[in-house]
C-alpha cells in the first residue's frame, strides 16, 4: 500500500443554492515521489459531503474528466436524487483509490449571498502498516 497525495479544491461556477446544477472539485494526484498519477477515471474517487449547508444531501459524481496538466482531474458532482444545492457552507472529503494505494483530502465551499468562497481544508493521509500519519499543508515537509 502506497501513499497518493491528494489535493482537492472545489470551485463552483454554475452550481448555486436551489439548483441541480454541477459543482467542480479540481483534484491533483502524485505519487510519494511527486510524479503525476495519470489514467484515473470516476471509479478512482468518492466525494463525501461531511459537512453540508442546512437541508443540503449527499452528492453523485456525473464524470470525472482528465485536467490539461498531467495527474489532474474534474470531477463533477451534484447533490442525489432530487435534492438542491443549500446556502452554507460544505466540506467535501475527496479519497482516491488505485489498486491498494490511496489518499485523502478535504476540499470546501461556501455560500454568502449567492456567491461562493472557496477554501482548502488540508487533511493526507497515508497508511503504512495499519498506522495513519497525518501530514501539515506542506505534504511534504514533516510528519505530525
Amino acid at each position: 500500500m502506497a501513499l497518493l497525495i491528494v489535493q482537492a479544491q472545489s470551485e463552483d461556477t454554475i452550481a448555486a443554492p436551489g439548483n441541480r446544477n454541477t459543482n467542480y472539485i479540481v483534484v491533483s494526484v502524485t505519487d510519494s515521489a511527486g510524479q503525476p498519477v495519470t489514467g484515473l477515471t470516476a471509479s478512482n474517487f468518492a466525494i463525501q459531503p461531511n459537512i453540508v449547508g442546512p437541508g443540503g444531501a449527499l452528492v453523485n459524481i456525473t464524470t470525472a474528466i482528465t485536467g490539461h496538466i498531467s495527474g489532474t482531474y474534474i470531477v463533477d458532482v451534484v447533490p442525489i436524487l432530487t435534492y438542491t444545492w443549500k446556502a452554507g457552507v460544505y466540506i467535501f472529503a475527496v479519497q482516491v483509490t488505485r489498486g491498494s494505494d490511496h489518499g485523502r483530502h478535504c476540499a470546501a465551499f461556501k455560500w454568502i449571498n449567492r456567491r461562493v468562497v472557496a477554501s482548502t481544508v488540508y487533511c493526507c493521509f497515508r497508511c503504512t502498516e495499519g498506522h495513519l500519519k497525518f501530514f501539515d499543508k506542506t505534504l511534504f515537509a514533516k510528519e505530525k
